[in-house]
């Protein structure tokens, strides 16, 4: 992998790691934190972070997605203790994984 792409993904999990923090010593304040972080703060820095990791290595882009995708569906288990398998615990960070690259893709493409 890069070292860009390396870098994206410590920063990418850096955030998610306090997000995790904070849900973990959020005391009784569940709904503000699903609300801010499952569905606005984790979402947009996955999007984010993506669209500047992408390198047009397809080795590194599923690898950068299959990690996030994975960090994105154990932080819900670990804040709420529940590990059920859940599809909507994948779609937090794999949609906006791919459509961060897929927008980066495009304007590469256009731009040469």
């Amino acid at each position: 992998m890069k070292k860009s792409i390396i870098k994206y993904f410590v920063i990418n999990m850096a955030i998610f790691a306090v997000i995790t923090l904070w849900g973990i010593f959020a005391m009784g304040d569940k709904l503000n934190y699903t609300i801010l972080s499952l569905y606005i703060i984790i979402p947009l820095t996955t999007m984010i972070c993506s669209f500047l990791a992408y390198d047009g290595n397809i080795f590194n882009i599923i690898a950068y997605i299959v990690l996030i995708t994975i960090a994105g569906y154990l932080i819900p288990g670990i804040v709420f203790n529940s590990w059920g398998v859940s599809l909507l615990r994948f779609t937090y960070t794999l949609f906006p994984a791919i459509s961060g690259m897929l927008t980066r893709h495009i304007v590469i493409k256009s731009t040469h």
